[in-house]
């Protein structure tokens, strides 16, 4: 006998769908999706791989999610232009994709 799994008709696959416009001057959006409800986070990271800014840090239920990033560090000031990593973690599976700020 086969175990009922509630997320069975769910792929196992987390993913940055896109970041957009990219690359981007005031703002950008990131674009995820989630096959189940999951803790996550969102983070940025630059180019030596030191986070700079969370954008989303909590439970989030399964489907499409937007969260735009307008360049601001965490530390309030902003960030210079130049290649970005963000990064997206649900439980152990982690996604990432680049970004390139120009100002």
């Amino acid at each position: 006998e086969v175990p009922v799994d509630s997320h069975a008709s769910y792929p196992e696959i987390i993913g940055i769908d896109g970041v957009y416009p990219n690359p981007f001057n005031a703002a950008t959006t990131v674009r995820f999706t989630l096959p189940y409800d999951a803790e996550i986070s969102l983070d940025i990271y630059n180019i030596a791989g030191q986070k700079i800014r969370t954008l989303a840090d909590g439970r989030m239920t399964a489907g499409t999610h937007y969260i735009r990033w307008n360049g601001s560090l965490d530390s309030g000031g902003d960030a210079a232009s130049g290649l970005y990593i963000a990064r997206l973690r649900a439980g152990n599976k982690i996604a990432s994709l680049r970004m390139l700020l120009v100002r």
